[in-house]
């Protein structure tokens, strides 16, 4: 049976493109990493924020922008791609074309959810070359500033959070600005700490030789809460 493909209408210029629609997956194989992210080949990722090729407005994947459904493989559309570093820095500061009014829960989300995805996008830049500097995509863009900037942003959205896997985002971050008594701070006041001790008995192990790059987890953490993951 064919995947069928969404198809996405740009909200600001109608321009159409495809988008993959999972009908099943599993985590057979993934690989899950400490600052949430999960490269899993049986359960792909699907861009929820795009940049249009036509116009360069970004706007979110919601139901306002999709035009119906096809499993024509044969279709001419391109497909909707993941945006680069520069184009999250972009669309935080510039918004969404279909975003929600200011200041509302919705685009206080989509703000969080965006900075989320620039944070990882930076890390994935870490993972592949092992560095401490996250790499640019734009020789103008001061790429420490604009990662330890985005950094603190999230830690300021989550400030008021009580929620466990939101107390394992902050302490990772910390984690990842060399702030690591606060990084040990958050692991304790996770409320169900047996739920993430092997988590956070390696994030305490990263903490002791100094490092703050993102870690890659073993294939038992699997059975953690997938909310985080």
């Amino acid at each position: 049976m064919n995947r069928p493909r969404s198809l996405i209408k740009c909200p600001s210029c109608g321009y159409l493109k495809a988008r993959e629609t999972l009908i099943s997956g599993n985590t057979i194989g993934a690989r899950f990493y400490s600052d949430g992210r999960c490269d899993a080949p049986m359960f792909p990722d699907t861009p929820i924020y795009v940049k249009c090729s036509t116009c360069d407005a970004y706007y979110k994947v919601d139901k306002t922008v999709i035009n119906g459904q096809s499993e024509d493989f044969t279709t001419t559309l391109s497909f909707v791609e993941f945006m680069s570093i520069e184009d999250y820095v972009k669309a935080i500061n510039i918004g969404l074309h279909n975003a929600k009014a200011k200041g509302s829960k919705e685009w206080e989300n989509d703000q969080l959810s965006l900075r989320l995805l620039l944070w990882r996008a930076f890390n994935e830049r870490g993972r592949k070359d092992g560095t401490q500097l996250r790499g640019n995509d734009n020789a103008d863009v001061d790429a420490t500033k604009v990662y330890e900037d985005n950094c603190l942003e999230i830690l300021d959205h989550l400030r008021k959070s009580s929620n466990d896997e939101d107390y394992l985002i902050r302490a990772e971050i910390h984690r990842n600005l060399s702030q690591f008594d606060l990084c040990r701070k958050m692991l304790k006041r996770i409320e169900n700490p047996s739920k993430y001790d092997r988590y956070i008995a390696l994030i305490n192990a990263a903490c002791d030789v100094g490092n703050t790059l993102t870690v890659s987890l073993d294939n038992e953490f699997d059975k953690l809460d997938s909310d985080f993951w």
